[in-house]
């Protein structure tokens, strides 16, 4: 993994809660690693693929309610 960032800077950059991202990593919906510190870290590519796939079902829901 090339473009990796920390739980928190992800979090800032794409305004997921860190709790948010942790749940993803347990759950296998995105892919990540621990540093030698034992942080998580993860790849940038992958948050943005996941954050743009919840924006697209939150807005077609938001659609379908008028």
């Amino acid at each position: 993994m090339k473009d990796l960032i920390s739980i928190s800077d992800a979090s800032e950059k794409f305004s997921v809660h860190p709790n948010t991202l942790r749940r993803w990593i347990r759950l296998g919906a995105i892919a990540a690693q621990k540093d030698d510190g034992g942080c998580w870290i993860l790849s940038q590519s992958e948050i943005r693929k996941l954050v743009s796939a919840r924006l697209k079902t939150h807005e077609k829901a938001a659609r379908k309610n008028g």
